[in-house]
Formats: C-alpha cells, sequence, structure tokens
C-alpha cells in the first residue's frame, strides 16, 4: 500500500476562504501583528525607555531587576518552545532576545545612563540582530509545524486507508485490495464560490486478480452502511483506464443534496464550450453538459422537477452568446411562450427563443430545414474548420451553435421522431444537437434508434423502474428510490463507458424564464446568413406563421421591437408593423414614399423609350419600345392599389442622391437584425455589393446594395416580373 498526495480531513464542513486566510495569516504571525523591524525596534526603544527613566535619580532603578526580569522571560520562552517542539533555532532565538535587550538595560543602568555612544551603537546591533534572525526562526517554525500537519494528516489517510482496505475485504469477501490513494473533497459552494464545500472523499485502490468492479457495484449499499455514513449519504464506483480492477469508491460524507440549490440570479455571459450547468453532485462538484457535441435526454414523471431541470437547462443554454435555440412543443408552446413574453411586450430586444413550432407542419418545416442546414454548414463554412484545423464546424456569435429542444416527444408523429433520429446522427459536425424530453422513456416515447443516438442522459423520478432501466441500460447499477427521496433527486450519464450518477438539479423558479430572457437579449446572436439561405421564405416567415396560428398571445401582427416602455397602463393591441397590412391604400397613390416613387414612374418609363430611341440613331424602334413599355408596364395598374416591399422602400429611401443603401443603415431604420435585411434582400434577388464603399457623404465604407440595383428590382416587381415573397414584410 501506498499513499501519493496529502489531503485535508474529509469530513470537514464547508469553510469561508476568507475565514481560512485569516487563519493561515495568523499561524504565519507571532509577536502580535508586527513585522520583523518593527518588533526590534519597538524592543530597543522600551529597553532605552527603562534605561532612560530608571537612571534617573529619583527612579533609581535597581541594575538587577532588568535582568531579573529578561531572566525570568527567557526562561519563559525556551520552555513554551521546548514544549511546543519547535525547531533549534527558535529555542534559541526566543530566550536570547529577552536576555540580549533585558541585559543590554541593566548594562545602561550600571553605566549610569543609555546615551554613551557605544552603548546606544551596541543598542543598534542587537536591533539589527533581532529583525534579521525572525524571519530565518518563523521560517524554521511554520515548516515545522507544516511537517507537523502533513505528518499527521498522512497518519489519518494512512489509517482511513487500512480501513478501507479492510472494509472491503470484508463486505466484498475478497482479499488483496490495495488503496493507493485518499483524496479529499474541496470544492466552491454552488451558491458561494467564496465558501469550499468538504462534502467526502475519493478512494483509489486496486482489487486483487480474483475480483472485478461488479463486484463493487453489487456492494455500494453495504459499504456504506458498514462505514456508517451519515443519513443521504452513499459509496459511488467508477472505473479508471489503467486496468479493469482499478477503481475509484466516492464517499460522501455531508449530504450536499439535502437542500435546494437554486439557480444563481446573476446571469454572466458563458459559451457552449464552457459547458451547460444543471445540477449538484453528492460530492458537492457541478454537474455540466456537454451539449455542444453531444445529443441530450431528460425523462421524468409528474412531480419528478423536470420542469425545473428543462428550466435551468435553457437558463445556461440562454446565458451562451453562442448559442440560438429552436423548441418544438406539440402542447400549444407553453414551454416556451415565458421566454417569449418580454420579447412580445416590448422588454427584450430579440426573442429568447428563436423559433418554435407547435403543429407538426410546422415541426416538419424546422426539422427539414435543419436537416438540410447540415450540409450547407459544413459547405460554406469550409475554410472556417479549415482555419481552426477541425472537420467540424467551431461555434461563435456570428456562427452560432444551434440547440433544437422538443418537449413531449412521445406526442410527436413516427415521422417527426425519424427526422429527430436523422438530426442526433448527422449534426453534429454542423454544430446543430438536439435536447429530448419525455415522461418515460419507453421505446413507445423515445424509439430506440433515437435513444442510440442520445450520449447526454438524465434521468429523475419515475413511476416505473423500467424507465430508468431502458434508459440506461439493464445492467447498470442503479442506485435505489430512497436515494431520491425528493423533487429535482435524479440520475445522469454523459457517456455509455460510465455509469448513472445521482445528482440534484438546479431549482430555476417558473418567473425565472422571463428573468433570463431580459437579462440575456443584449447578447442573443442571430441566425447567421449561410444557415438562412437554406430556406429564406420558410426562416423569415416563421413569426408570421406563429402569428397566424395564434399559439401566442399578444403576438398580434408582429411583436414590438422598438424596446421597452415604461408605464402602468395596460399594454395595447400590438400594432401591425407593415404599413401595407394596417393602412388602406388610396387608389391612384399609394402613401408615403411609395406614392412618390409611382408619381415619377411614368417619367421614368419615357426616359427609357427615349434612351432606346436614341440608341437606334434617333429614330425609334417601335418593336424595341413596345417590347421595354411592355416590361415595364406589364401587371401595373396606375390606378389601383400597389405595394412595394418595406426593406426595399427604405433602400430606395437611403440611396436617394447617393450610390446605395448601407446594411446597417437599412437595418436601423426597421429595427431589424442586419442577417434579416440580408435575407429578404436576397429573398428579392437584390445582389450585395461584394466590397464595401461610403454610401453617404463622411460615412465609413459599408457593404450594401447599388442604386441601379434597388431600382432595376423596384421595376421588375411594379411590372409584374418578379413575385414579392410571401411575409417579406413580416417583422422578426
Amino acid at each position: 500500500m501506498w499513499i501519493d498526495t496529502p489531503a485535508p480531513k474529509a469530513t470537514k464542513k464547508k469553510t469561508s476562504k476568507k475565514q481560512r486566510q485569516a487563519a493561515e495569516e495568523a499561524r504565519r504571525r507571532w509577536s502580535h501583528a508586527q513585522g520583523p523591524w518593527l518588533s526590534a525596534a519597538n524592543a530597543g526603544s522600551l529597553s532605552l525607555a527603562v534605561a532612560t527613566v530608571g537612571s534617573l535619580p529619583e527612579v533609581g532603578l535597581p541594575v538587577w531587576a532588568p535582568a531579573a526580569v529578561g531572566a525570568i522571560g527567557a526562561t519563559a520562552a525556551y520552555t513554551k518552545a521546548a514544549t511546543a517542539k519547535l525547531p533549534a533555532l527558535s529555542r534559541l532565538y526566543r530566550p536570547g532576545r529577552w536576555a540580549g535587550f533585558a541585559g543590554w538595560t541593566s548594562l545602561a543602568l550600571a553605566a549610569g545612563g543609555p546615551w554613551s555612544p557605544d552603548l546606544l551603537g551596541v543598542l543598534g546591533v542587537g536591533v539589527v540582530a533581532s529583525a534579521l534572525l525572525r524571519p530565518a526562526s518563523q521560517a524554521w517554525e511554520i515548516s515545522a509545524q507544516d511537517r507537523k500537519s502533513a505528518e499527521a494528516q498522512a497518519k489519518e489517510r494512512l489509517d482511513l486507508a487500512v480501513t478501507w482496505e479492510r472494509r472491503i475485504d470484508r463486505v466484498c469477501t475478497i482479499k488483496g485490495t490495495v488503496v493507493t490513494d485518499i483524496r479529499a473533497w474541496e470544492n466552491p459552494h454552488p451558491t458561494d464560490p467564496d465558501q469550499t464545500w468538504r462534502t467526502g472523499y475519493t478512494v483509489k485502490g486496486k482489487l486483487p486478480p480474483s475480483a472485478g468492479l461488479d463486484v463493487l457495484n453489487r456492494a455500494t449499499a453495504k459499504l456504506a452502511d458498514d462505514a456508517d455514513l451519515p443519513a443521504g449519504c452513499g459509496v459511488e464506483v467508477a472505473g479508471l483506464p489503467e486496468s479493469r480492477r482499478t477503481f475509484e469508491l466516492f464517499v460522501t460524507t455531508v449530504d450536499a443534496l439535502a437542500e435546494t440549490i437554486h439557480y444563481p440570479s446573476t446571469y454572466t455571459r458563458r459559451s457552449i464550450y464552457e459547458g451547460i450547468p444543471n445540477g449538484v453532485y453528492r460530492d458537492g462538484t457541478m454537474v455540466e453538459l456537454d451539449m455542444k457535441w453531444k445529443s441530450t435526454v431528460l425523462i421524468g414523471a409528474t412531480g419528478s422537477g423536470k420542469s425545473a431541470q428543462l428550466a435551468a437547462v435553457m437558463a445556461s443554454l440562454l446565458r451562451c452568446d453562442d448559442v440560438i435555440i429552436w423548441g418544438i412543443d406539440p402542447n400549444g408552446g407553453g414551454v416556451f411562450e415565458p421566454y417569449l413574453r418580454p420579447w412580445v411586450e416590448g422588454r427584450a430586444s430579440r426573442p429568447a427563443i428563436d423559433w418554435v413550432a407547435v403543429d407538426e407542419a410546422e415541426m416538419h418545416k424546422m426539422l427539414d430545414f435543419a436537416l438540410a442546414a447540415i450540409e450547407t454548414r459544413k459547405i460554406g463554412y469550409t475554410d472556417l474548420m479549415r482555419a481552426a484545423n477541425d472537420t467540424k464546424v467551431p461555434s461563435s456569435s456570428a456562427v452560432p451553435h444551434i440547440q433544437i429542444v422538443t418537449d413531449e416527444t412521445a406526442s410527436l408523429s413516427p415521422e417527426l421522431k425519424e427526422k429527430l433520429r436523422q438530426l442526433a446522427d448527422r449534426s453534429r459536425a454542423a454544430s446543430i444537437r438536439p435536447l429530448v424530453c419525455s415522461l418515460r422513456a419507453l421505446s413507445d416515447s423515445i424509439p430506440r434508434p433515437l435513444m442510440a443516438q442520445m450520449q447526454n442522459r438524465i434521468g429523475l423520478r419515475v413511476n416505473e423502474e423500467e424507465d430508468l432501466n431502458y434508459l440506461f441500460g439493464w445492467k447498470s447499477k442503479l442506485p435505489s428510490a430512497s436515494e431520491m427521496p425528493a423533487e429535482g433527486y435524479g440520475l445522469i450519464r454523459h457517456d455509455a463507458s460510465e455509469n448513472p450518477r445521482l445528482f440534484r438539479g438546479l431549482f430555476a423558479a417558473p418567473d425565472s424564464a422571463a428573468v433570463v430572457a431580459e437579462a440575456t437579449a443584449s447578447w442573443r446572436p442571430e441566425l447567421d446568413d449561410v444557415t438562412v439561405r437554406v430556406a429564406p421564405g420558410v426562416y423569415m416567415d416563421r413569426w408570421e406563421r406563429a402569428r397566424k396560428a395564434g399559439w401566442l398571445p399578444g403576438l398580434g401582427n408582429g411583436p414590438k421591437t422598438t424596446g421597452p416602455k415604461k408605464s402602468t397602463d395596460p399594454a395595447p393591441a400590438a400594432e401591425s408593423p407593415c404599413p401595407s397590412a394596417s393602412k388602406e391604400t388610396s387608389k391612384g397613390k399609394a402613401p408615403g414614399p411609395l406614392g412618390e416613387m409611382l408619381s415619377g414612374l411614368g417619367e421614368s418609363i419615357r426616359k427609357k423609350r427615349e434612351d432606346i430611341e436614341r440608341k437606334n440613331n434617333g429614330g425609334p424602334n417601335e418593336t424595341e419600345v413596345d417590347k421595354t413599355f411592355h416590361a415595364l408596364t406589364h401587371g401595373l395598374s396606375l390606378g389601383g392599389q400597389v405595394e412595394l416591399p418595406r426593406v426595399l422602400v427604405v433602400a430606395l429611401e437611403l440611396s436617394e442622391g447617393v450610390k446605395g443603401a448601407a446594411v446597417v443603415d437599412i437595418a436601423t431604420e426597421l429595427r431589424w437584425s442586419r442577417p434579416t435585411v440580408r435575407a429578404r434582400m436576397k429573398a428579392l434577388e437584390v445582389e450585395e455589393q461584394p466590397k464595401p464603399d461610403r454610401w453617404s457623404t463622411g460615412a465609413k465604407p459599408e457593404r450594401g446594395y447599388a442604386r441601379e440595383a434597388l431600382e432595376a428590382t423596384r421595376d421588375r416587381i411594379l411590372s409584374g416580373e418578379l413575385e414579392v415573397p410571401a411575409g417579406i414584410d413580416a417583422d422578426e
């Protein structure tokens, strides 16, 4: 048996970090709070003062008095140092200090006063020597104390190791177990990082050739009973890659799961690469899910805390500035509605959930879009992957990870479940991952081919044991129901090679949805242009379809995106963001800028005709002119109702008298995102200029659209040559 790394006591409760630092500092300071030079100077000053006062005729302090005091102090100092078994230097330094300063005082009294140059010189030498020797003495003392503490800890750990060797041999009826290390758990407290949580220890060892890990797996409850662990504590087993016989026992001595652990109220920015915190293990460490690369399944019966667990996961995902969330909810969108409410009511600039599907048709649209995006992303970001030296699309705020969250998966059709399986199987390299939730984990809820793709598996309390067996495998060693006594308890496994571990999920209150949606809106990423181009119309029209479906109350013709308005009055009904949808257009003249365009359309047509005539040597070519005029006027009723897309109207207004319109200016005017502007211009077949340019006087170079291209598109729309896609005016 050998023990390699020292560890502190394993059963201590949480201790404040500041308290530990103060205790360490106090241990290193002996002589009040004085440094070596100040302490020596104070001792020298005291000796000088006593000698000065004592030499006065009216005082007449006896010469022997300081020497007597010094002798008593030196004896006491030596006795204390010897009793404490301090090193030799300290045993000499401490009494020597007393003797030196007291002896000098007696010598000064005998000389009739301390003010002779020789006496003052001796005192100065004594002060310097005392100051220089003190750090060395102190260092020796600290080293001796550290060695003593380390020896005590090593002995304690050795005794504990021997105890566990004998316990394993006795309980498991084997001989020859070797414990190689005992490591105490010291983790930051989940809700207070300044505190250290000491909740147990890890026993590392190796079994004899005649035994394997299955022996320990079957005996965890008996080992916990034999160790007489407190209620709520237990023993968990994990294998090690070194050998099939090496093991780790996680021994809990303090029930870290006894109290509800609330989700932190500070929503700091995170990344999908940092992991998704969602609970606490028995040892007090935080559970973090790798959702960047792994698909996830969450099951739990009614009352198990599944909703709170999903809320904790959602909160962690929303804190990531490189993740967008799509939601599938066959029960009417109730899971995602609280996250969208701040956006609908104007308290958040962007929706927390980028796309929500509540009916089967919309679910098919979303999953078909995601499946098509797999190859689009991999091809579109080839250079990005090459730069990162990776075969998978890196995630960032510019190219966000797409997390598809599916609630009540059991209610989905077989066709949708199959598409989820394909997504889980194929989308890892494209940074698209599903999270599926269900009340149960049987095959009629989550088909086996879909379950097989789920690396992260979370199982909260269930009504039937077969659910957990199906989730984690029939051969998995699962804790008894008594070890999951309350809501939020569950099991989690990150990989098929691991045993499920007991944890308790972080509790996120129901009202946390709106809070986290508002808190994280400022860094919510937008879907990248490459992915939008998979099907621009499908993606851009998602909220228009949601409005028509009516599952999100208050959405109206489009959510308000003008920012929050502080008012105590009831919120008015949502106004239509599209003028053409909310205002009647009079015959013969369109309102605003559109009317101005139409009023000048005749002049534009006449100019076109004159240009053609000039090209034909001043003589009009009736056939060509007629064709051109027909092309410009086809499908146009100047006396009727005429509509142009808002994005084109704004772009034309901004480009009046200049080269063109910048994307950023169009987005600012419409209160849209730049990807939305680009996607809708793409749908209108308006090509963005390849290089930045100065679209207005004094402006910095920006990407945008040339005036000529905008006019050409306008004419094609008014002539009927180009059909405006449905939903082009829908707000984000």
